[in-house]
Order: C-alpha cells, then sequence, then structure tokens
C-alpha cells in the first residue's frame, strides 16, 4: 500500500490494492474513543476513576500498537529472508 500520489494505479489490475487516507485517518481518530469504551465498559466500579480508564486506555492502544508494529517487522523479515537455503533457518545466512 501506497499513499504516493505519483504512485499509478490500474483499474484493470486485479492484484492492485488502495487505501484512502481519509479512511485511513478516520479509523486512527475512532481508535482512541473505542479504547475508552472498551476501558469504561470492562471497568469493575461502577463509577470508575478517570486516571484509571486513562491508564487503560493507554495501555490498549499500546498494545494495539506493539501488535501492529510486530506484526508489520515480521511480514518485512519474511518477504526479504532467502527462501529454501539447506541447513539455515529463516533469515539467516550461510557462513
Amino acid at each position: 500500500m501506497s499513499f504516493d500520489a505519483s504512485a499509478s494505479l490500474s483499474i484493470s489490475d486485479p492484484n492492485a490494492r488502495a487505501l484512502s487516507s481519509s479512511c485511513f485517518d478516520f479509523l486512527l481518530i475512532e481508535l482512541v474513543p473505542m479504547a475508552e469504551r472498551l476501558a469504561k465498559d470492562l471497568a469493575t466500579q461502577e463509577n470508575p476513576e478517570d486516571e484509571e480508564v486513562r491508564e487503560s486506555t493507554y495501555f490498549r492502544l499500546e498494545s494495539l500498537g506493539y501488535r501492529v508494529g510486530q506484526g508489520l517487522a515480521e511480514r518485512c523479515v519474511n518477504r526479504h529472508a532467502p527462501r529454501d537455503v539447506p541447513g539455515c533457518a529463516r533469515g539467516q545466512t550461510e557462513s
């Protein structure tokens, strides 16, 4: 996926993937209120403190960001790793 305006996308290419940057912005904008709602819904108290909700929200967002970053890193490593090299684990080079 590219946000580069100069990249041309062919409508006839069935493998082309495009993402509207405004849709991506709306998704990111909605993540924080969603995490806050989840924190409030899952709070053990009837009237949770603001600090407790804030910490829970930060934890949820940080966990989500970590998982997304880890998935992207694994995808990048697996894409550039040597394949089918006898005696080598994925990502390692022969000595």
